[in-house]
């Protein structure tokens, strides 16, 4: 009996993700949506495809903004940071809505199904809440879309079609503006990371044997076919981490800085040490040292004399 050859291939999302990409970039960041796609998970194709129908259909005669303020049905306003929006529509911050979901003013605000699903949401939005993901939820309901550095990456038709978008989207829908937000981060940074010959050329050696190479070594990383290579993101540095955590994901202390207090050297203490590293330096300290650091009896005093045999021994 002859074996079942499994068919593998690009499944229906990642076409509708390649193709939601090659319509809202711009045509010189084509190269970026191979690498984008290999690294991406199923919900962020997701929320590009998203996206790109948000855009498409901001394009469409009844949905324009425009459209709508001339037959009367809204009223567009300017907020003081130049995002326009329905006059209608409520703006709301990040504490008011932090204080509405997580209130708990009676037993239906416990066993109301809206509320319960906006939790479950919000809790598995990201793992560990940070400024990005809180900013996601409300960024778009305060600055004009067209202004943010994120969307530079997308065709100047695309950036107009979610101004427009801008005016109902954020408060009608604040979960898919959060989704947008975050694919136009994820997209823009890859596009960030995408290599250059200017900074390739930089190690290069002098001379035309060592352009050739240069050139040779770049074609590996930025294949015209559309191959390409993305660069290593940029480290950040992190916030000390505190055991108040809202997820411990690693030790308080970093196990290597612990087994470094026996080195020479490693129990000096550092401005940015946890305190209770701090302590365990200070401890090994006291140990190592021949001036004994507290505690016990100790002879302080100096006489002439030594100093003078001290002062003979220099002479010598």
């Amino acid at each position: 009996m002859a074996g079942r050859v499994m068919q593998c291939g690009p499944t229906n999302l990642d076409l509708d993700c390649k193709a939601a990409l090659q319509e809202i970039l711009r045509p010189s960041n084509y190269g970026v949506i191979n690498p984008w796609m290999q690294s991406a998970s199923s919900g962020m194709k997701r929320d590009m495809v998203q996206l790109a129908r948000v855009v498409r259909e901001a394009g469409l005669r009844d949905r324009k903004p425009e459209t709508m303020a001339k037959m009367g049905k809204i009223v567009v306003v300017t907020n003081p940071a130049g995002r326009q929006r329905d006059s209608k529509a409520i703006p709301m911050t990040a504490d008011r809505a932090q204080q509405e979901l997580l209130r708990v003013r009676s037993g239906s605000d416990v066993k109301d199904p809206a509320i319960q699903k906006q939790r479950r949401y919000v809790a598995g939005y990201s793992e560990i809440p940070s400024t990005h993901s809180v900013a996601d939820f409300y960024r778009l309901t305060h600055a004009p879309v067209h202004m943010e550095e994120s969307t530079k990456v997308l065709t100047d038709q695309a950036r107009a079609r979610l101004q427009k978008w801008q005016v109902m989207g954020p408060e009608g829908n604040p979960n898919a503006s959060a989704e947008i937000m975050r694919s136009l981060r994820s997209i823009a940074e890859a596009v960030a990371r995408l290599p250059t010959y200017s900074e390739h050329s930089m190690t290069r050696q002098p001379g035309t044997q060592g352009l050739k190479e240069s050139l040779f070594e770049y074609s590996k990383i930025n294949d015209p076919r559309g191959s390409k290579i993305l660069k290593q993101p940029s480290l950040t540095r992190r916030m000390p981490h505190s055991s108040s955590a809202p997820a411990i994901l690693r030790p308080v202390i970093d196990p290597e800085a612990i087994e470094g207090i026996s080195k020479p050297g490693g129990y000096v203490v550092k401005l940015m040490d946890q305190t209770p590293l701090q302590l365990m330096k200070n401890v090994a300290r006291s140990r190592q040292s021949q001036v004994q650091m507290s505690g016990g009896r100790s002879d302080w005093k100096t006489t002439s004399m030594a100093m003078g045999m001290d002062a003979m021994r220099e002479e010598r």
